[in-house]
């Protein structure tokens, strides 16, 4: 089952980028790999140059994951409806076999269920090998992680990382793309949301499994993993969550126990790595999404 695919790069490790798509290109339809402005641009360019059905859209910027995607979702309108579109990160690694477990998945899946549906992977940790959950959220908006790697099928979630994140076509015009403004954190949570509010169901398998790594690093405190990204990643993340508190079909709990964890991680790194740019940075996400949200 050929499956049309986007990656969004911003100075990728070539040779894990590398192996993603030139491992699968005789399963993969079409190939569109959208460059957020890297500095390595040009060995992207030339390592795929030799594959027709491989294209490279160079940005002159960073726009952001959302934006980004969305570029490639547009450079893909001439596919049919039925057509299936993988969503992987410049760092996702599948294994021998994954597409045609994901072909299975899908049969299985829409053979039950009769609407439409996305499909998403179980992820474990690069280096640590520990699953990250997926989440479901209660009715009164309390998360609830959903650990997959722990059954044998697949279970509804509400939420699912966009990397492997797969779905028919005629979902994304369904859905709706990707809210550009927030750039980068809460973009594929926002985006599986609108989703459910649409009657869209999404999936998590534990037949179909990925390696990822969420920052540059875990700080590690009473068993607790904390991703670790740079002031101007955080930024998104703390900015975002009070955003995204606007909209109708988001969990307001959510939002709010979001920015409350991210302000407590926010004043551990400054504490423990003694960046003073966490603090600056918390102040100004914060005076940045009163700003907006007053728009």
């Amino acid at each position: 089952m050929p499956v049309s695919v986007v990656v969004v790069t911003y100075n990728p490790d070539l040779k894990i980028l590398s192996s993603l798509i030139i491992d699968n290109i005789s399963q993969f339809n079409k190939v569109v790999v959208v460059d957020n402005s890297s500095r390595n641009i040009e060995l992207i360019k030339s390592i795929f140059s030799g594959f027709n059905n491989i294209d490279i859209i160079s940005l002159d910027e960073n726009v952001g994951i959302a934006a980004a995607q969305n570029i490639g979702i547009k450079s893909l309108v001439n596919l049919p409806d039925d057509e299936i579109i993988v969503f992987f990160d410049q760092d996702s690694s599948i294994d021998f076999g994954y597409l045609d477990r994901l072909e299975a998945e899908y049969s299985l899946l829409e053979g039950d269920y009769s609407g439409p549906i996305v499909l998403g992977p179980t992820f474990f940790h690069r280096y640590d090998h520990f699953e990250y959950p997926s989440i479901k959220f209660t009715r009164f908006g309390f998360r609830k992680k959903i650990y997959s790697g722990r059954g044998e099928c697949a279970v509804e979630v509400d939420c699912l990382i966009s990397s492997g994140m797969s779905l028919r076509k005629r979902v994304l015009e369904l859905a709706g793309l990707m809210d550009e403004l927030l750039f980068i954190d809460y973009v594929d949570t926002e985006w599986c949301l609108r989703a459910i509010s649409k009657g869209i169901k999404i999936f998590v398998t534990p037949n179909l499994m990925m390696s990822h790594e969420i920052g540059s690093g875990h700080l590690k405190l009473k068993g607790f993993n904390i991703p670790v990204h740079p002031p101007s990643r955080r930024y998104y993340r703390i900015r975002n969550s009070l955003l995204i508190l606007k909209y109708p079909y988001v969990p307001k709990l959510f939002c709010v126990r979001e920015f409350f964890v991210s302000s407590i991680h926010q004043f551990l790194f400054f504490i423990k790595l003694r960046d003073i740019e966490y603090l600056k940075t918390y102040f100004q996400s914060v005076k940045d999404a009163m700003k907006k949200r007053r728009n």
